[in-house]
């Protein structure tokens, strides 16, 4: 190899091109063939491990609306389903509150979010992987 930082450049915006397709298969595939349905919120923890501390030092009386993460389960067909992964929340749920996900119809225990936020920012980094190795 004769420029070693060009082609890692190019490694990396080819890397970042398949999560963008995937995305893009995600969003054209998968989200259409998801349905809505309630899920009950067994966990919840602040975004952030910093938040925890944040909202102690703040006080009792000076509460901040912090992001939270949940896991949840949800019923199907008549079967129970356990997120393995946790999902955004709004500020203020607690154990026990329902919050409406998506789930895929064909994978049941696989939830759907919408994100087109991440696959801009996948486009965006390959195009300037992809830039850099020219340039370099």
């Amino acid at each position: 190899m004769r420029y070693p930082l060009n082609q890692l450049c190019y490694i990396a915006g080819i890397l970042m091109f398949f999560m963008t397709l995937t995305e893009i298969l995600r969003l054209t595939v998968v989200l259409p063939r998801s349905r809505r349905t309630a899920a009950v919120v067994t966990k919840v923890r602040p975004a952030k491990p910093e938040d925890l501390s944040r909202r102690k030092a703040a006080g009792p009386g000076k509460k901040k609306a912090l992001p939270l993460m949940a896991f949840v389960t949800y019923s199907v067909e008549g079967r129970n389903y356990f997120s393995g992964n946790e999902i955004p929340v709004p500020a203020g749920t607690q154990v026990g509150d329902q919050v409406k996900i998506r789930y895929a119809v064909h994978f049941p225990d696989m939830i759907v979010e919408r994100s087109f936020s991440r696959l801009l920012l996948f486009a965006v980094f390959s195009l300037l992987f992809f830039l850099l190795g020219f340039l370099v």
